[in-house]
């Protein structure tokens, strides 16, 4: 894969073996959260499992890194999120996403954190893990799709044209999903 990363945050050293050495899957929720709050800990990658986000769908987890690449491997520039979790009960593990769902929240969490160091000098803080208690939510869409290949029709702004109820179209379409953080 060709392109650049933007890590978000870079845990040191001492974080990155606490992470990648606790078996996770023994503590429940209310341990983990009490293990991270107020310590700070976070983590370049830990780089585990991949999990499918319909797994995450309704499923607590923690989020203790994330990773912004931009990619131009099928010809065009795209950017995905690869995020690191801590899933209760199961485990570290890894998904990635290039929606308007997951990945622009984050990107939109991280501008957020970074404009308030920026205004805040005296502070030295890491990015803080995000509990996602409800886990995942799904928006599920049908959009405009292309005779010949089925991939969804793009408007000018390259935005995937949706099919609404009752606008009368009765060409092709396919059916899609955004994932959100619940």
């Amino acid at each position: 894969m060709t392109g650049s990363q933007i890590v978000f945050p870079i845990a040191d050293a001492v974080d990155r073996r606490l992470v990648e050495s606790t078996d996770w899957s023994q503590y429940d929720s209310a341990a983990i959260l009490s293990l991270f709050e107020g310590s700070g800990i976070a983590v370049e990658t830990i780089g585990i499992s991949v999990v499918d986000k319909t797994d995450l769908v309704d499923r607590e987890f923690f989020i203790t890194s994330f990773r912004f690449v931009t990619s131009s491997t099928y010809g065009t520039d795209s950017t995905f999120v690869a995020v690191n979790v801590v899933i209760p009960g199961v485990g570290a593990a890894v998904f990635t996403d290039g929606s308007t769902g997951i990945c622009q929240t984050l990107r939109l969490r991280a501008e957020e954190f970074t404009d308030f160091l920026a205004t805040h000098p005296e502070l030295d803080a890491q990015f803080p893990v995000i509990h996602c208690k409800r886990g995942l939510r799904v928006s599920e869409y049908s959009y405009r799709a292309d005779k010949k290949t089925g991939l969804p029709i793009l408007d000018e702004n390259g935005r995937i044209v949706s099919v609404k109820p009752g606008d009368g179209y009765t060409g092709p379409t396919g059916t899609g999903k955004t994932y959100y953080l619940a």
